[in-house]
């Protein structure tokens, strides 16, 4: 097509894609172009320093380890999970991995490898078709969501008001979903103390207060995040599943959000944090795994937190082995 005259815009994350049939290169990273070059003189390791570079956000966000651990518990335990394919995702393949108390695994990967194929499955909300899922040591391949909730998992989602919330009820009535029998008085619910458990889980977060009949439609996106956030750390869960959390957020509520998680990993929760922010996931994760392809392409540990390192693993170059 291009020799009978047409111009082609090709995007992919595939680098040997980009060698094998464009003329010209351009890298784009949040939004904007950080780098352009001819394509057969960019090397690999050029376009993912461009990819993946030290630059990934406008102020770098300090690293915060997690403090030596007294006595660490398996919280997740993935053996040789599968799960069927779906539209607009990766279906995971022999996928093995753990995470334990007071742990934060970020995973890493280009978007549509798998991340919400995993998340879900730790949530409940699929169930795998070969492999064993064990939470706290026991097989919970087939419990349902409500049965994963009750034991203390929450869910950060990146789409709050899709995944996380009812818009046309009120905070309150949604600050009240998931909660399972915690709130139950006969056919309704004890509402006094559900918004006293609230307050004070706003109050513990640091989060303003959200007016309690406000429909949840009207709220702005991080007020619904703040939602979220109050509803499922009120009760000290031992183990997050935070899916691009701070993904449409200010940077000032990226921030609190990421000091929440911190908190959380030191009162002894296990957190897995998605992300395809690298610096966010460096500066939180005491180890991360990267998906590709509905696989793990890597595990790095803290002392190999490297850019051009991981951003191989995650478009599979030469340079990832």
């Amino acid at each position: 097509m291009r020799d009978q005259g047409y111009g082609l815009v090709y995007v992919t994350h595939k680098l040997r894609e980009v060698a094998a049939c464009a003329d010209r290169v351009v890298v784009m990273r949040q939004g904007q172009v950080v780098g352009s070059a001819a394509a057969r003189q960019a090397g690999e390791a050029e376009l993912i320093g461009m990819m993946f570079g030290a630059a990934t956000v406008p102020q770098p966000i300090a690293a915060c380890p997690a403090p030596a651990p007294k006595r660490r518990e398996t919280v997740l335990t993935l053996e040789g999970v599968a799960t069927p394919p779906r539209i607009g995702g990766a279906p995971l393949r022999d996928l093995d991995l753990q995470l334990h108390t007071g742990e934060i695994l970020g995973v890493a990967g280009v978007s549509g490898n798998g991340q919400r194929e995993l998340a879900d499955l730790v949530l409940g909300l699929a169930r795998p078709s070969r492999g064993v899922k064990a939470l706290w040591g026991e097989d919970a391949s087939s419990w349902t969501a409500a049965r994963v909730r009750a034991r203390g998992v929450a869910s950060i989602p990146d789409d709050p008001s899709a995944l996380a919330l009812v818009p046309a009820l009120t905070a309150r009535e949604n600050l009240g979903l998931g909660g399972g029998r915690r709130y139950r008085r006969g056919l309704g619910l004890d509402w006094p103390r559900l918004v006293a458990d609230m307050a004070r889980s706003a109050a513990r977060l640091r989060l303003p207060p959200i007016p309690y009949e406000i429909k949840v439609f009207a709220l702005s996106g991080g007020n619904q995040q703040r939602l979220v956030l109050t509803r499922e750390l009120a009760h000290d869960p031992s183990l997050i599943v935070a899916l691009y959390p701070s993904r449409g957020l200010d940077a000032r509520s990226a921030e609190a959000l990421r000091t929440l998680l911190i908190e959380a990993r030191a009162a002894g929760a296990g957190v897995l944090l998605f992300s395809e922010d690298l610096e966010e996931l460096f500066a939180l994760s005491d180890r991360i795994i990267v998906l590709r392809e509905g696989r793990v392409a890597g595990f790095f540990s803290r002392d190999s937190f490297v850019p051009e390192l991981i951003g191989a693993c995650m478009v599979g170059t030469a340079d990832a082995a």
